[in-house]
């Protein structure tokens, strides 16, 4: 991945139902991926960083932020 700009986000209900948001940016192109997510585990193989979404997710935790993108 290049830089900060790829993400992996997950939204999902408290039976860990919903989706994971994936964006990828690299020099020449973006790809968005939306995968699906039923009783916390995809339905479809899942990368690690998708894997560590879902779990923040389930878990209630929020976003990670750098010390320097928080003050911003």
């Amino acid at each position: 991945m290049t830089g900060r700009l790829s993400f992996s986000v997950a939204m999902i209900n408290g039976l860990g139902d919903g989706i994971v948001l994936t964006s990828i940016n690299g020099r020449s192109e973006t790809r968005t991926y939306v995968r699906p997510v039923v009783g916390g585990k995809g339905q479809q193989q899942l990368s690690p960083e998708e894997e560590e979404a879902v779990r923040a997710a389930r878990l209630g935790l929020g976003p990670e932020f750098e010390p320097q993108m928080a003050r911003r």
